[in-house]
């Protein structure tokens, strides 16, 4: 597979150098069609890693590995490759939502539409969705009579706050949480799977005396394209990767002065031969506040930051919808290569026809070419 140059961008006090083109997709690539589709598929080199998780990952609580974040690097990459892949994670790797809500009853203050929309935002833990079919005609819309496992997963809710208590201590209101939906396994599913919401205590409505709430609704497969309850993650971004160095050799008061001027820590000290040398430390910390550069004729000529545009460090922030956020990346990378699979199919058919069309061409301009036959020289033989 082709790969591609490391693409430079050195950023200064006031500006930047080396922006590629807004058009440019990458470093150009030469070879034949089904080559150049190939080297479009980046190299990923996943380092996963949860953020402040106070045990190894095997031994972390359920409830937070599914609202984990993941990083992971990306080369022989561009900007625009990095961003598909973004847009793949929050808007097509499909995840359950609830978006059919049937109310038997709703006295308490938060509209019909306003609590089905509530239900709607609450994250549903289903680790295999790729069990379900998404509902694609009317014809599979469940209904309460005839429900069907393959398309849907039904919750109930039933809450009610009497009237009357003979307990003086009673509460006077009453919260409706996602604690209080109940999973109702339907015809073809594994009543060990659990299904409920990612979150407890999740609040839905408020309730006061005399007031209650009953329901039924059902969870169905969906992508983020449609709506925005059905995306995996809260938030998806990338950065270019950050490269500090120091081109010029920096000691004592300088030193010290240029780690007390990072307000994240990217520069360190050490001592070498008695003498203090300032030294970079945490590369990756740097977020381009470019305090170190705003020194006038100090530090702009000795430290050199730059980013480089075909590699780039996802974040993936999941919201519980998978049990980890490995299993999303995982998805997205499998849609990502069929469309890859896809354009290079499409490509080669192209190419196969403009085959055939230029040898069609040749053989008309032949035709067309030729001489016109000529009656005088034809022989009788009679």
């Amino acid at each position: 597979m082709a790969s591609r140059a490391e693409r430079k961008v050195r950023v200064h006090a006031d500006h930047i150098d080396g922006v590629p083109p807004t058009n440019a997709a990458g470093p150009p690539l030469s070879g034949a069609r089904s080559e150049v589709v190939a080297a479009l598929i980046p190299s990923i080199e996943i380092r996963g890693s949860f953020q402040n998780a106070p045990h190894p990952v095997a031994a972390v609580a359920d409830d937070f590995i599914r609202s984990s974040e993941l990083n992971f690097g990306m080369s022989n990459t561009s900007p625009a490759m990095a961003n598909m892949l973004r847009r793949i994670i929050c808007t097509e790797v499909p995840t359950m939502a609830i978006d059919r809500v049937i109310i038997h009853r709703n006295d308490g203050v938060v509209l019909d539409e306003m609590l089905a929309h509530r239900l709607g935002l609450c994250p549903i833990a289903v680790d295999h969705p790729e069990r379900f079919e998404f509902v694609t005609s009317a014809d599979d819309i469940p209904a309460p009579n005839q429900p069907d496992g393959k398309y849907a997963i039904k919750f109930t809710l039933d809450v009610e706050l009497p009237m009357h208590s003979s307990d003086p201590t009673a509460p006077s209101t009453i919260s409706v949480l996602s604690d209080h939906l109940r999973w109702v396994p339907l015809p073809g599913q594994d009543p060990a799977a659990g299904y409920r919401p990612v979150q407890s205590g999740i609040l839905l409505a408020k309730l006061g005396r005399g007031q209650g709430i009953k329901l039924e609704c059902y969870a169905v497969k969906g992508i983020g394209l449609l709506h925005n309850k059905w995306s995996p993650v809260s938030a998806c971004f990338y950065d270019m990767k950050t490269s500090v160095t120091l081109s010029k050799k920096i000691t004592g008061d300088d030193a010290v002065a240029l780690k007390k001027i990072c307000p994240l820590k990217v520069f360190g000290l050490e001592t070498i031969n008695d003498e203090t040398v300032a030294v970079v430390v945490n590369p990756t910390a740097c977020t381009l506040c470019r305090e170190c550069l705003r020194q006038p004729q100090k530090y702009e000529d000795s430290v050199v930051i730059t980013k480089d545009t075909t590699s780039v460090i996802f974040t993936v922030e999941s919201l519980g919808h998978y049990r980890d956020p490995f299993q999303i990346v995982r998805a997205a990378l499998k849609l990502f290569a069929e469309r890859c699979r896809s354009l290079a199919k499409d490509v080669d058919r192209t190419s196969l026809k403009e085959v055939k069309s230029a040898a069609g061409d040749g053989r008309r301009r032949k035709a067309a070419d030729a001489p016109p036959p000529n009656d005088d020289e034809a022989v009788d033989d009679d």
